[in-house]
């Protein structure tokens, strides 16, 4: 099948280099220089080795166009870009994979005519330049939907069967649910390596940081009524990612650092929407939010 993934930063790129090494891949960067520099393919670093993949990649100019000839269409854009890009993928009668945090984007499916396929991204990744990203922290690429119908059991088939040691694609059929889990992760995690400027590692090693983990994933779990008997092991998961991913700064606090707008709205602001459509409190995450927000301003 013919893969699109649109957006090359850290994600974007981690997962072209690995699709690549199955299928034909094109990357859609922002910018021509980018696309110039992918010309001599994606540097991937994975502890000591680094493994050079060759892609093809253009420059975003007309979507609409761009993307006709595709039957895979991976967005790994950020989920406050994809508002512009609906329109232009309105007509898309492929397979759109959402790679974004948060919960958000299910409300884009409407718009599509689309197949529409929902990923959670686990690893860990950081962007060094143009072409080159280091693979920071292994984990899984989720992927499911909430309707299957032929065209999409095809499209999971295709991306399981570029599943690899380092790399591994599983398929669910709970995908819903899981990714109101990952949710719950990113609002643990981002906001709080976001605001005390540190490690996902490092939110271990300090009373404090634990503190507020634990204070809004409870906060978190009762505006989305996650069951009790759930959040034991779900939290354990919470601190086994933070292990896994002791070194890797969390993409919102890479955010924070380099002046961009951070995914705080998909993530916490999409929490406290439901907090208080069901009137229920919650502090900790509300000044979080508000830290974040500040923090964007700086």
């Amino acid at each position: 099948m013919r893969i699109a993934v649109v957006g090359a930063g850290s994600i974007g790129l981690l997962v072209a280099s690995y699709l690549a090494e199955r299928e034909a891949v094109t990357l859609f960067t922002r910018s021509e220089e980018q696309a110039n520099e992918l010309q001599l393919g994606i540097d991937r670093r994975f502890h000591e080795e680094v493994v050079n993949v060759q892609v093809h990649a253009e420059m975003l100019q007309n979507l609409k166009e761009q993307l006709a000839p595709f039957d895979i269409v991976i967005l790994a854009v950020k989920q406050y870009h994809l508002e512009d890009i609906m329109s232009q993928l309105a007509h898309f009668r492929g397979t759109v994979v959402f790679l974004q945090n948060g919960f958000s984007h299910i409300g884009f499916f409407e718009q599509l005519r689309a197949q529409c396929l929902l990923g959670i991204v686990e690893h860990g990744a950081m962007r060094i330049n143009g072409n080159s990203v280091i693979h920071t922290g292994l984990g899984r690429i989720i992927i499911g939907s909430i309707e299957v119908n032929p065209q999409l059991k095809q499209a999971m088939k295709c991306l399981a069967a570029c599943s690899s040691t380092n790399f591994p694609i599983e398929l669910s059929d709970q995908i819903e649910q899981q990714l109101q889990e990952k949710l719950v992760v990113n609002a643990v995690i981002n906001p709080l390596t976001a605001v005390f400027r540190v490690t996902n590692g490092q939110l271990l090693t300090s009373k404090t940081y634990h503190y507020f983990m634990e204070k809004i994933f409870q906060e978190a779990c009762s505006a989305l009524e996650i069951p009790m008997e759930q959040q034991n092991q779900f939290f354990n998961r919470i601190e086994d990612i933070c292990k896994r991913t002791a070194e890797n700064r969390s993409s919102m606090l890479r955010d924070v650092e380099e002046g961009r707008a951070t995914e705080i709205e998909s993530i916490l602001g999409y929490i406290l929407k439901v907090a208080i459509q069901k009137q229920i409190d919650v502090p900790i995450l509300h000044a979080f939010y508000q830290l974040v927000i500040s923090s964007e301003k700086e």
